[in-house]
């Protein structure tokens, strides 16, 4: 059995469930690692468009220990990996209710296209969890696969053995979903009720704002450590976005001269930021 995922954390996490198991011979865990719900997406499933992402990312993020240029290399060894399933094995891809891993499986519904002797099984780890976890009188929900610890994944995995594998009908719907929205050619993208959705650049610029509003409020506008901010919007939101995104946006805020900052943009640790004196 191969297991898909979209994060290395989450390929540890399940590998620790899988071997608490007892299953860590019978098991091989690929993670394609990409945060989804940012950037461009358009002909991804060729080198012009994993190109021009990764022409975005070193455009707009800061690459923080070469990882664009291992995530890059992760794409095409991923696709190497995928072609050399031998026919009838198996596919699981783990996701949950948010952009990332949503937009991640239907990515990889579009790369087993030629491969209908390949089934796809697909375990919603967030409805999972509501359905075998949730205690009643708590309102968190991990709408994250990399939310939930390996002990409740194992459960998570046990309760999901007996669920068939996509239809051809669901791997169209799939393919479909995937090309309205590369095709919408945005750089943001949020999963609200069960859809992808296409979104601005400064979806979450408002948002950003007023929680930097809020921490710099309580602490007499002095400068704040951008880290802190990006950390307590990444908190609140309900999508597993990149914290490399966020930042971005929080730069751009100080361009449009809403904040002012001291300190090297380098990396997200090494500024500090205030609202702008007027």
């Amino acid at each position: 059995m191969i297991h898909l995922v979209f994060s290395q954390s989450v390929a540890g996490c399940i590998k620790i469930a899988l071997s608490n198991l007892g299953l860590s011979s019978t098991y091989n865990i690929h993670a394609l690692w990409d945060y989804f719900s940012a950037g461009p997406i358009k002909d991804l499933h060729c080198e012009k468009g994993i190109e021009e992402r990764f022409q975005w990312k070193h455009k707009h993020l800061i690459n923080e220990l070469n990882q664009f240029e291992e995530c890059e290399t992760n794409y095409y060894e991923t696709w190497k990996y995928l072609d050399s399933i031998p026919k009838g094995e198996s596919i699981t891809i783990w996701a949950g209710e948010n952009a990332l891993e949503q937009t991640g499986l239907r990515y990889a519904a579009l790369l087993m296209k030629e491969r209908p002797d390949i089934d796809l099984f697909v375990i919603n780890t967030t409805m999972k969890y509501i359905k075998l976890l949730k205690q009643p009188k708590r309102f968190y929900i991990p709408y994250y696969s990399g939310e939930i610890p390996p002990e409740k994944m194992a459960v998570i995995y046990n309760h999901s053995k007996i669920d068939p594998p996509l239809t051809d009908h669901e791997r169209v719907c799939m393919l479909r979903d995937w090309k309205e929205i590369s095709a919408q050619n945005q750089s943001l993208r949020l999963w609200r009720n069960g859809r992808l959705n296409g979104a601005a650049e400064d979806y979450y610029d408002d948002f950003i704002l007023d929680t930097a509003k809020g921490i710099l409020t309580e602490n007499k506008n002095e400068f704040i450590r951008a880290v802190r901010i990006i950390g307590d919007v990444i908190g609140q939101i309900d999508q597993a976005i990149d914290d490399g995104f966020i930042e971005y946006r929080l730069r751009k805020l100080i361009e449009q001269g809403v904040m002012e900052a001291i300190g090297n943009f380098t990396n997200m640790r090494c500024y500090s930021v205030r609202l702008l004196h007027r």
